[in-house]
């Protein structure tokens, strides 16, 4: 630092080389917060919502890098099964009328409904924002 003062008579830092980041502090914010608030959210509408709110253009890449720098990462949401208050109540009901049945009873039994169906849209992956 000294040298740069002796050599150019000032200690001022040059700009470094590279585009000019093209968002504040504000919508790097909004923009963490907004996929903090539902994991879920793509960078798509995180650009539409940042579009409208603040009236910058920024890509999708962009965000994810934003998101990125605070530590948030794209994971793959574990599959949890849908259990109704119904479904739970008939499940105990037939615990407690079958389950003591000894292991001999069980060999008889021919189990049917191996078919699966989903009831609410696909089960394929599903994409959210973690951090660590």
């Amino acid at each position: 630092m000294i040298e740069k003062f002796e050599k150019t008579g000032s200690a001022e830092v040059k700009r470094r080389p590279g585009p000019i980041r093209k968002t504040t502090a504000i919508i790097d914010r909004t923009i963490v917060r907004k996929a903090q608030k539902d994991r879920r959210i793509s960078a798509s509408k995180i650009q539409t919502e940042i579009k409208a709110d603040h009236s910058v253009d920024i890509s999708k890449a962009t965000i994810r890098r934003r998101i990125h720098e605070r530590g948030m990462f794209g994971r793959v949401a574990r599959k949890k099964p849908f259990v109704s208050y119904a479904s739970r109540m008939k499940r105990l009901k037939f615990v407690m009328r079958y389950g003591k049945k000894p292991q001999t009873f069980w060999d008889n039994v021919l189990w049917s409904d191996e078919t699966k169906i989903n009831l609410f849209g696909s089960d394929g992956m599903v994409s959210v924002e973690k951090a660590g």
